[in-house]
């Protein structure tokens, strides 16, 4: 199976689903990790090029972390718009290009303006990179693909319907999160296992990760889409 994790910002995958993405290619699947924006807030000029570099570098470290491939649509931080037809397009090139079986992003529910534009534009971006009548550089995906949305910040106004046992990843997740040291100190990186255990003991395992499926027509499978 292919999977593509499209986070808004270079730490988002790692903190609210790096364990999944983890098990995903211990297993033998194939990972995409995408952040769309560069992570150039904070800083001006030639300064935020400098960190878009230095972050893309950190997400680029995570990713090998857990055996995946890494992407980035270089838009920039606080920039994402859900009816921007150009970065509508550039996702749905990246799905396109991918072919993926699954696609992981943040939930509509999630606390920063990015997040909630992102989750818009991965929606409707995947819906049409199923019709072959667009014209694109690569051709449509054959059928459509399901949509599962990561936890947001904090769990709040998260309810998972479906739960991933990553306690054999989890060490995994902490390195790939703590590849971020420009954007996240020992605190925040803590906060994110905290929340991995509390996952864990609503299912009765030491750590876990939340997520739920998009339920609606052509995009609901019969069986076990996480791992």
């Amino acid at each position: 199976m292919r999977v593509l994790a499209i986070g808004a910002h270079p730490d988002d995958l790692e903190c609210h689903c790096g364990g999944t993405l983890a098990r995903y290619v211990a297993e033998g699947h194939e990972v995409v990790m995408c952040h769309a924006s560069v992570g150039d807030h904070g800083a001006d000029g030639e300064l935020a090029a400098q960190l878009a570099a230095t972050r893309t570098e950190e997400a680029r470290r995570a990713a090998a972390i857990a055996g995946a491939q890494h992407a980035t649509l270089d838009f920039s931080d606080g920039g994402i718009r859900g009816d921007d037809a150009e970065q509508r397009r550039a996702v749905e090139f990246l799905v396109r290009e991918v072919a993926p079986n699954l696609v992981i992003t943040h939930s509509a529910a999630d606390y920063h303006p990015d997040h909630r534009e992102l989750h818009r534009l991965v929606l409707d971006a995947v819906h049409l990179a199923s019709n072959p009548r667009r014209g694109a550089p690569a051709p449509a995906l054959p059928e459509h693909v399901p949509i599962y949305f990561m936890e947001t910040d904090a769990s709040l106004r998260f309810e998972p319907t479906e739960w991933v046992d990553i306690t054999t990843t989890v060490d995994a997740k902490r390195r790939m999160a703590e590849c971020h040291a420009s954007e996240l100190d020992a605190g925040y990186v803590e906060q994110v296992l905290a929340r991995s255990a509390y996952r864990g003991f609503q299912c009765g395992v030491p750590h876990a990760e939340g997520f739920e499926p998009f339920p609606v027509w052509l995009r609901v499978r019969p069986y076990r889409l996480l791992p």
